[in-house]
């Protein structure tokens, strides 16, 4: 039989020739291990597609230990991470596969069958050593049924599996890794070989005779066997063994069909072109109180998201940044997880939701400053009005003072949103005085909603109400001042704002407004 090093070699040397796989033989199948029914698993999403200095190396939130020695080619860096994974009491290994069929020499995608030979070898030199190293799964990351990902066509297509060649091509790409893998390797669960699906958002349409055609293939071609999948939730109308989500890094604990899913974070901020909130680690908590929520949980399977996607910063492996403290936080959770353990109390999170990112791109000349104060028509220095959609304002600057006018609606109040400088507060715990000079409603009909600290107000403290009071009320100004205590300031309001005016009735003309430390106005 010919090996699978033999037909990779083309690749590994940088070649073009398109390899064709070898099917392992029966008896290697049916001598592969199992984990048994009712038996509890862990697993993480391994990203070996990493190789210093040319591939992924750029914009990394997180960083690792050694950076030179990292590359999917590499059998030692393999081991590393191996050995580390036993340590945190990980069971499977899920490498990240973009195997692209008919194009795997396709230069962003090519690590998936270039790094697998290496970490069979780092596989087997770890149970050389008399260990048990984990198990290897297909994480199989379906941006391939993107054509341009894949390298085919039309251009911008995404594949239709509810066609010939649609259903051909997915079971082709989970038929192709598992003969990369040795069945000595394979994670199994109750005797099917692990199969978890990202996003079904990169196929154009699916149904279960897909999901029909992948098993009985797989039986036919590997012993009898079928596969253990696990489809992500976007995969719908369809039965599989179990079933997952992808985003519990971000979100929190996913709880699926026999599965839950788990994270440490999420920051991408070095990644151009995205804007997405952060999750907090919280130094832990926010890792901890997600297992804790796997403990509680019936779930037979926990995925962790991720071992090692630094760009994205969910990473659980070491870095500089964190060290071995998610190493550490996994074994003991792992554990417990494995005895069945449920643990009384839970971790409380300074961040109960994801934040939004501080906003840096505006509002520089603020830092530093005692005090804020905005007037229509005038420059903008750290404080600012926002439009949203339930605030809507015009701005005057005609032959009478320049000022706001925020627009009544016909039912319900209006609302005019201010946004503070995150280079003069942001993410803060302070008292602050805040003060606007308007015309139009009677004060009574005027109030403040602000970013505080007070976890019981709307929105874990997003929204805080404060009524203000009135002074130096004339025919032509009135000034409000709301006093803000404990204040946030975390742009967790409307479009990132961290303060509005709720006017209940009217229209409302603001000519300036102020904002300054308590005792500083």
């Amino acid at each position: 039989m010919v090996t699978i090093a033999t037909l990779v070699l083309g690749l590994l040397q940088g070649g073009t020739e398109e390899p064709t796989f070898a099917q392992p033989s029966v008896s290697e199948i049916e001598r592969a291990p199992s984990f048994s029914k009712g038996e509890r698993v862990v697993a993480t999403h391994y990203f070996y597609w990493y190789r210093w200095p040319e591939e992924h190396f750029s914009e990394l939130r997180l960083h690792f230990p050694d950076e030179a020695e990292v590359s999917y080619k590499s059998a030692a860096w393999h081991k590393g991470e191996i050995e580390d994974m036993l340590a945190a009491g990980v069971d499977v290994i899920l490498p990240v596969y973009w195997g692209a069929v008919d194009h795997y020499d396709k230069p962003d995608v090519a690590f998936s069958v270039r790094g697998l030979p290496a970490l069979v070898e780092a596989l087997d030199a770890v149970a050389a050593t008399g260990q048990t190293p984990p198990r290897v799964g297909m994480f199989y990351d379906t941006m391939t049924l993107l054509s341009d990902t894949r390298g085919g066509e039309p251009v911008g297509g995404r594949t239709d599996l509810r066609t010939s060649e649609g259903r051909d091509l997915f079971y082709r790409t989970i038929r192709d890794y598992f003969c990369q893998v040795p069945p000595r390797h394979w994670a199994r669960i109750e005797g099917k070989p692990l199969v978890v699906l990202y996003s079904a958002g990169f196929a154009s349409g699916w149904d279960q005779g897909a999901f029909d055609q992948v098993a009985q293939c797989f039986e036919r071609d590997f012993a009898g066997l079928r596969p253990f999948v696990v489809r992500d939730a976007s995969w719908t109308g369809v039965r599989t063994d179990a079933s997952c989500a992808w985003g519990a890094a971000f979100d929190g604990p996913h709880l699926g069909e026999g599965t839950v899913q788990i994270g440490a974070g999420y920051d991408d901020t070095p990644v151009a072109g995205r804007n997405t909130p952060i999750r907090e680690r919280e130094d832990g908590r926010f890792y901890e109180k997600s297992w804790r929520a796997a403990l509680r949980s019936n779930a037979m399977l926990v995925l962790i998201e991720t071992w090692n996607e630094h760009h994205e910063g969910t990473s659980i492996a070491e870095t500089v940044e964190h060290g071995r403290q998610y190493i550490e936080l996994t074994a003991r959770y792992a554990s417990l997880f494995k005895k069945r353990r449920v643990l009384r109390g839970d971790s409380e999170l300074h961040w109960p939701d994801p934040r939004p990112r501080p906003d840096r791109t505006w509002g520089e000349t603020a830092k530093g400053l005692g005090r804020l104060e905005w007037g229509a028509g005038k420059p903008v220095v750290g404080l600012r009005p926002i439009l949203w959609e339930d605030g809507p304002f015009v701005e005057s600057t005609g032959t009478s003072e320049a000022s706001i006018i925020t627009q009544g609606a016909v039912l319900g109040p209006t609302y005019l949103y201010f946004q503070v400088s995150d280079h003069f507060a942001f993410d803060v715990d302070r008292d602050f005085v805040f003060e606007v000079d308007y015309l139009g409603p009677d004060s009574r009909q005027i109030a403040l909603e602000y970013d505080s600290r007070g976890v019981e107000a709307t929105t874990g403290g997003a929204y805080t109400l404060v009524s203000g009071a009135e002074r130096g009320a004339s025919v032509d100004r009135r000034t409000k001042t709301f006093k803000l205590r404990h204040a946030r300031l975390a742009d967790r309001q409307n479009g990132g704002a961290d303060l509005r005016l709720i006017v209940s009735e009217g229209d409302l003309f603001v000519f300036a407004a102020r904002l300054a430390p308590a005792g500083r106005r």
